[in-house]
């Protein structure tokens, strides 16, 4: 193909070019999606837990 020498090593692999252009941006995109989606479940959780602290701070206090 060609030399291949400049780009990004990773490993045993050169990612160089428009191909590998998209590559990277795809498994930076997808990295993204999982880690938004941990957050969000994570601070799902949160909001779930304390709205049952509150509603147990509810009914002790009537």
């Amino acid at each position: 193909m060609g030399d291949e020498t400049n780009g990004l090593k990773i490993g045993s692999v050169t990612l160089h070019g428009w191909s590998d252009t998209f590559v990277i941006f795809n498994a930076a995109l997808l990295f993204g999606l999982i880690a938004l989606a941990i957050v969000a479940v994570v601070e799902e959780k949160k909001i779930r837990r304390l709205g049952l602290l509150e509603r147990q701070v509810d009914k002790l206090s009537s």
